[in-house]
C-alpha cells in the first residue's frame, strides 16, 4: 500500500515541468527521494530475513523465495520510481542547461544532487552518475555542471586507504555481532536516510586515484575532456576573449607536464550542444581546466606535449 502511494506520488511530481521547479519543490522531492530509498531498502532486509528463516516443505520450490516480490513490495526494476533512482534522477535533469530552469534554481538542485549522492542511502548511486557525468562530456552536453557532479562524487572516495589490519579485525567483529542481532530480530540497521556521510566507505578499500584510473581505463576521460574543450573553443566567436585567452594546447597526451592557466575572464555568453548555457564562456573554460587540475591532482595522470613526428621526405624528391 505504502508503495502505491509513492509510486502515484512520484507520477505526480513527475508532471511537473522543470522549468516550474522551486525551492520547495526542491525540498520535497529531496525529502521523497532519500525517505523511498530507505523504505526500500528495509523492505529488502525484511524480504531477505523472511525468506531466509521461512520453512520450506519438501518438494515446495515456491515457498521459499515465492513471496520475495510481495515483501519487497517492489514492481520490478522497470518502475518509473525505481528507473529514476527514487526522484534523484530529477535533480540531474534539472541541472541540464536545456532544461529551462533559472540559474538559481539549477543551483540549488545541484546542490541537493550532492547531498544525495553522499548520503548514507544514496551512496549506491555514484557509479550510476558518474557514467551519466562521463556521457554529458562525450555528448558535449551541459558539460560544466557534468563535471562538476563528477568531481564532487570523486571527492567522496578517500584519498588513500587508512584502514590498518587491527582496525579491519575489530570492524569485521563488530559487523558479525550486528548481524547477529539482525537475524535474530533484534534490530534492522537502517541508517538515517538524510545523514550525510563525513566521509564514504569505499567498497574493497578502493581510493580516489584508483577510481580515476578506472574512469580513465574504461572512457579515456582526459581524451574526452580534451576533445570537448577544443569543440568549444571553436564555437566560440574569434573575438572572443574567452577564445583569446584560453591558450590550452589540446593536443595533449596523458603522459608528463602540467595544464597551462587561462587568463582574462570574460562575459560573453556560451553557445553549448545541450542549451544557452547560464554562465559566461571563460567560466565554462575553467570548470573544464579545473576538473582537469583535479583529476591530475589525485591521480597518476599525467600530462605531456603532444608531438608529432616529422614528415618524411619522398625518395624520388631526394638529390645529391
Amino acid at each position: 500500500m505504502l508503495l502505491l502511494c509513492r509510486e502515484f506520488l512520484f507520477t505526480k511530481l513527475l508532471s511537473i515541468s522543470p522549468s516550474a521547479y522551486d525551492k520547495n519543490f526542491l525540498s520535497l522531492l529531496f525529502s521523497f527521494s532519500l525517505r523511498s530509498i530507505s523504505a526500500h531498502t528495509a523492505a529488502q532486509i525484511a524480504a531477505t530475513k523472511t525468506n531466509e528463516f521461512q520453512f520450506v516443505p519438501d518438494g515446495d520450490t515456491k515457498a521459499a523465495g515465492g513471496g520475495s516480490g510481495a515483501a519487497t513490495g517492489s514492481g520490478g526494476a522497470g518502475t518509473a520510481l525505481e528507473q529514476n533512482e527514487f526522484g534523484i534522477r530529477l535533480f540531474w535533469k534539472a541541472i541540464q542547461y536545456d532544461a529551462g530552469v533559472p540559474a538559481a534554481i539549477q543551483a540549488l538542485a545541484l546542490g541537493q544532487l550532492k547531498s544525495a549522492l553522499l548520503s548514507l542511502v544514496g551512496q549506491k548511486y555514484r557509479d550510476t552518475y558518474m557514467a551519466l557525468c562521463v556521457q554529458n562530456l562525450s555528448d558535449k552536453k551541459s558539460v560544466s555542471p557534468a563535471l562538476r557532479v563528477l568531481s564532487f562524487i570523486l571527492e567522496s572516495f578517500p584519498e588513500t586507504t587508512r584502514t590498518s589490519q587491527p582496525f579491519l579485525y575489530f570492524s569485521v567483529a563488530v559487523f558479525l555481532i550486528l548481524s547477529c542481532f539482525a537475524r535474530l530480530g533484534g534490530f534492522a540497521a537502517i541508517p538515517d536516510p538524510t545523514k550525510p556521510a563525513t566521509e564514504t566507505p569505499s567498497a574493497h578499500g578502493i581510493t580516489r586515484s584508483e577510481v580515476i584510473s578506472s574512469l580513465q581505463n574504461r572512457f579515456n576521460l582526459l581524451r574526452l575532456l580534451f576533445q570537448d574543450l577544443a569543440t568549444y573553443k571553436k564555437s566560440l566567436p574569434s573575438s572572443s576573449p574567452a577564445a583569446a585567452a584560453s591558450t590550452v594546447d589540446t593536443k595533449l597526451d596523458t603522459k608528463s607536464a602540467a595544464p597551462p592557466t587561462p587568463t582574462t575572464p570574460s562575459a560573453a555568453p556560451s553557445p553549448t550542444a545541450g542549451g544557452a548555457a547560464p554562465v559566461s564562456g571563460q567560466a565554462e573554460i575553467d570548470s573544464r581546466l579545473e576538473f582537469l587540475r583535479f583529476v591530475l591532482k589525485n591521480s597518476k595522470l599525467a600530462l605531456q606535449k603532444y608531438a608529432p613526428s616529422p614528415p618524411t621526405t619522398p625518395v624520388n624528391d631526394m638529390t645529391d
